[in-house]
């Protein structure tokens, strides 16, 4: 996570290894699609912390949305029947820019926006439908309606809440964004489904310890807190 480059690999060497992939997998039918970058987001690069944006912002801003044209055509150059999937900045939750500066890839309808929403994305918010639904049709939720220069399929590939439930999310949240879902009948992948961590990842990410975010609970059988 992070940009798509940092002080051990530069942007040449991110395209190059998607190429490698879309090389390797070109006759596999079972691979779709290739997603460029999880949540793209503010990095430290040689010292210095560069906040990534969607089209030019300036000398030293990182342009996503030309990395992503970049490497998306490179990869179509290999594997022209690929999806390419492009997430938001801002830890994926961001597409506005797609909307004055949409995605355009040399080979048409390969393009798949990607997007990430959790309970605690938009802490802000007032906790009802109507202001969850303003909010992400903003974010991302408009740009799939039909025949606008924006419009492209949207996956929504990160979603989720804690499993014990806190602040109310099961209750409140998660009733909600589940209704967006439906209502815009957006496909989705839900994180996370493990019920215990598997690898030692920061503190309090313990191998083999229950996960505050997963579906299931530690037995890996049935549902985390109770099904609730």
């Amino acid at each position: 996570n992070g940009l798509w480059y940092n002080a051990r690999w530069p942007e040449s060497q991110w395209i190059a290894a998607h190429v490698e992939l879309a090389r390797r997998y070109v006759a596999q039918p079972w691979v779709v699609a290739s997603e460029l970058r999880n949540e793209v987001r503010h990095s430290l690069v040689h010292g210095t912390w560069q906040v990534p944006g969607w089209g030019p912002g300036g000398p030293a801003a990182p342009d996503w949305h030309a990395a992503a044209t970049r490497a998306g055509n490179a990869i179509l150059a290999t594997s022209p029947q690929l999806l390419i999937v492009v997430g938001g900045v801002d830890w994926g939750k961001d597409l506005t820019g797609a909307y004055h500066l949409p995605v355009r890839l040399q080979v048409p309808g390969r393009l798949v926006y990607s997007a990430h929403c959790y309970v605690w994305s938009y802490e802000e918010l007032p906790n009802t439908y109507e202001a969850l639904k303003a909010r992400l049709g903003k974010a991302w939720g408009y740009l799939v309606q039909p025949d606008q220069p924006y419009t492209a399929p949207v996956f929504v590939s990160e979603f989720g809440t804690f499993s014990d439930c806190r602040h109310v999310s099961c209750s409140r949240w998660w009733p909600d964004f589940l209704r967006y879902l439906e209502e815009g009948d957006y496909d989705w992948a839900i994180w996370q489904g493990d019920g215990t961590y598997s690898l030692n990842s920061s503190p309090g990410h313990v191998f083999g310890e229950p996960t505050d975010y997963g579906v299931l609970a530690a037995d890996w059988k049935t549902p985390a807190n109770g099904g609730e």
